[in-house]
């Protein structure tokens, strides 16, 4: 009856001495019903230390780092608004729309359509296209009126499942808003990154490892992107699942091999990465945090430079 599509972005961590290239990303085949497999990865950062979203949330440094992300994103599905094809949808929903950056290139690839944009934060301040609709809410509480059953042909959700306590309930009460043939587009991440053959450095992995227990003390899933084809496939709702996998490197890889469009998306990774430092609940100095980026993530001193004058005008650390 519905349809999903689950792009999940988890970031690899290529050993440091390493001339191999990773292997194509396999297909995952059918595990339970007729369905396609597939599966996509990278790596984004959310945090704030006294909840589950970012403190810096809803500010222009923040929408700036979310669009450089959709973009790069965007040019890895070869800029279409998803790697699935939708047929003309005519209603169309993006829960934790963030910057809506990506509400705004679904509501003017399909004009035709009524976008209906929704998040925790208050309205960006830029331009909307008319057929764009913008609702404030906490999708932890019960849904609003405006989320009416079997109302969306075409239900998007980036990097939003992993903040939430109780994804899988939200997600089920979700799939109730989708007409019949609808299509859930779900784009989320693994938080702790793996490497091709060595293990990742102890400084690196506490820096990860701190921010996915973080995630789980605040009611989230750092695993979700191990999850998430599992739980939709539960689904009897959904008559066909999608899953893409992307491996991003985000350590010293050499990115003229990379395809162009990838190698871009794993720079934008980079700089969300060192944008999101904010340490003290991970039980990490800014200098161990900082050195254990700076040890894997290839940036320039102006980089380190800007990132600081940033982090000190939002009294981050």
């Amino acid at each position: 009856m519905f349809k999903s599509h689950l792009s999940i972005y988890v970031s690899q961590i290529f050993d440091i001495f390493s001339s191999l290239r990773p292997k194509r990303p396999s297909v995952v085949k059918d595990i339970s019903r007729p369905k396609t497999l597939y599966l996509q990865s990278v790596l984004v950062l959310r945090f704030n230390q006294k909840s589950r979203f970012m403190s810096f949330a809803g500010t222009e440094p923040e929408y700036k780092r979310l669009d450089d992300i959709h973009n790069a994103i965007r040019g890895v599905q070869n800029g279409a608004v998803s790697f699935t094809e939708l047929e003309n949808p005519k209603y169309i929903l993006d829960m934790g729309c963030g910057s809506a950056a990506w509400s705004i290139q679904a509501a003017e690839t399909y004009p035709n359509a009524k976008v209906l944009a929704a998040d925790i934060i208050s309205k960006p301040n830029r331009y909307f296209p008319e057929n764009i609709r913008y609702k404030q809410v906490d999708l932890c509480k019960p849904f609003p009126s405006e989320f009416k059953p079997a109302s969306f042909d075409t239900i998007h959700a980036r990097l939003l499942f992993i903040h939430l306590p109780n994804y899988k309930d939200i997600i089920e009460k979700t799939i109730t808003l989708l007409k019949p043939g609808g299509w859930l587009l779900i784009t989320d991440v693994v938080v702790v990154p793996y490497g091709i053959r060595n293990p990742i450095p102890t400084r690196l992995y506490r820096f990860f490892k701190g921010r996915a227990d973080w995630i789980a003390s605040t009611g989230g899933s750092p695993n979700i992107g191990q999850e998430l084809a599992n739980v939709l496939g539960s689904f009897p709702q959904l008559v066909e699942v999608n899953v893409k996998k992307i491996a991003i490197p985000i350590s010293r890889w050499q990115d003229e091999s990379l395809d162009p469009a990838l190698r871009e998306l794993a720079a934008a990774m980079r700089r969300s990465l060192l944008f999101g430092i904010n340490t003290p609940q991970f039980g990490m100095s800014e200098e161990q945090s900082r050195q254990s980026c700076l040890e894997t993530i290839p940036i320039s001193l102006n980089t380190v430079q800007e990132l600081k004058v940033t982090n000190r005008s939002r009294e981050m650390l």
